[in-house]
């Protein structure tokens, strides 16, 4: 189902986050979009979707060192339109103690 369907309204997102857009149906913020995406996107990169998200975390690594986050105590990390999340066990495994 829609996410933020009725929600959505209270929360003031925009409508057009329940549009349907390139074959996911039921709006951005469903379960099934998600999964859409993760399929389409694991087969446009032939396999390769989760080593193109882990380059992502070399300049969050060189960010943490310049800023003496180590590994992320006390600091909280928000990933947005992220699919079903696959990439935030990247971000837990690297950065234990910060909330992500």
């Amino acid at each position: 189902g829609v996410w933020l369907d009725s929600a959505s309204k209270k929360m003031n997102y925009p409508d057009y986050y329940l549009n349907n857009f390139h074959f996911q149906s039921d709006g951005w913020l469903s379960t099934d979009s998600a999964k859409v995406y993760e399929t389409s996107t694991e087969t446009l990169f032939l396999g390769r979707q989760d080593s193109m998200q882990r380059l992502s975390l070399y300049p969050l690594a060189s960010w943490a060192r310049a800023n003496g986050v180590g590994e992320g105590a006390g600091k909280k990390l928000l990933e947005v339109a992220c699919g079903t999340g696959r990439h935030n066990a990247f971000l837990r495994d690297n950065y234990p103690a910060m909330d992500v």
